[in-house]
């Protein structure tokens, strides 16, 4: 985590249900880091990365650097908001799904392997390649080295894509005159629909 203090931007993943948590944190294309919280122990009685310890530390990092002005970058924003829940408004944090999606509304789906396609240019393998229908979570528990392999690499495109393909994304909705529809209109959205949900 301490090498996302020294960046100026990161793109991340966050994903939880009962018993498991991921984060995933990309630095660069070169520098990704994917955390997992499968239980609290392993088969040996140690300890293992509590799931509310994974959360609460994924939390605390967006939170300092949202605070020190730094960029961050994710897909689903909406859905990752449910996790984390502590965080507040802010211009500093970009959901490239929702910006896609102003961009080309019609398209079917705004997922890592669309955005690495249409702003990278990149070919990258999809999560029904990876892992077909089952959820990551449980993928990324997998008993199978090989399964949990793939799911990870989900995880990783997932923090990776919106980080590398961000500044093409902006410089588009930019071209486009879309970037105060983005930032004033689409992106507090997000936030009051969580709010809404929430209450």
């Amino acid at each position: 985590f301490s090498d996302a203090g020294r960046e100026k931007s990161f793109g991340f993943y966050i994903d939880a249900d009962e018993d498991s948590a991921v984060f995933a944190l990309s630095l660069s294309k070169d520098r990704i880091y994917v955390f997992l919280s499968c239980s609290d122990k392993y088969d040996d009685g140690s300890e293992r990365l509590r799931k509310d310890r994974l959360i609460h530390m994924a939390e605390e990092l967006i939170k300092s650097s949202i605070n020190d002005g730094k960029k961050l970058y994710t897909l689903g924003l909406k859905e990752e908001l449910k996790i984390l829940k502590g965080l507040l408004r802010s211009r500093k944090l970009h959901d490239l799904s929702v910006a896609s999606y102003i961009l080309n509304p019609l398209k079917e789906s705004y997922e890592y392997d669309d955005i690495a396609r249409d702003y990278l240019g990149a070919a990258v393998e999809n999560r029904a390649e990876l892992i077909g229908k089952k959820k990551l979570l449980d993928a990324l528990c997998s008993e199978d080295h090989e399964e949990r392999d793939r799911a990870a690499r989900i995880a990783a495109y997932s923090a990776a894509v919106p980080l590398l393909a961000a500044s093409s994304v902006m410089k588009e909705l930019k071209a486009a005159d879309c970037l105060k529809l983005y930032e004033d209109i689409e992106l507090p959205l997000i936030y009051t629909l969580d709010d809404m949900e929430k209450a």
